[in-house]
């Protein structure tokens, strides 16, 4: 359950049994975790932590869900393939923003952290360090 994209829109899902280039649509609106008005989940985060909030949701709401806080929802993912979507395939799309602050002064810049150019740069110093064959 690594991605956590900040403010965003429910993600696009494609046409069924249309071209690559056809148009793709808003998929269902995401469920959101209960919260109290106006600050949402903010007392849950700060009680159970982000991690105990976000496998509550999931085992509640499903692989996709947002978190409401004060001022910011966040989207939660847990599914393997909207992760890969996410982190690798649509990335552009996709602004991690002020949500992974606090990861980054935990974890760093790094792969799952960073952004851009900064994110290809070091996807391919992992990817090459992966594959090297002995």
């Amino acid at each position: 359950m690594i991605p956590i994209i900040d403010n965003c829109q429910p993600p696009l899902t494609r046409v069924p049994n249309m071209t690559a280039t056809a148009l793709t649509v808003p998929a269902k609106p995401l469920p959101v975790r209960a919260g109290l008005p106006l600050i949402g989940s903010t007392f849950d985060l700060a009680k159970m932590g982000s991690l105990g909030v976000f496998i509550d949701g999931w085992k509640t709401l499903g692989d996709a869900f947002a978190v409401d806080t004060i001022g910011r929802r966040l989207v939660v993912l847990a599914h393997p393939d909207m992760i890969q979507q996410v982190l690798v395939s649509d990335r552009d799309n996709f602004i991690k923003g002020a949500a992974y602050d606090e990861f980054r002064k935990l974890g760093g810049q790094g792969l799952v952290s960073s952004e851009g150019a900064r994110w290809k740069r070091d996807r391919r110093l992992a990817q090459a360090g992966a594959f090297r064959q002995m």
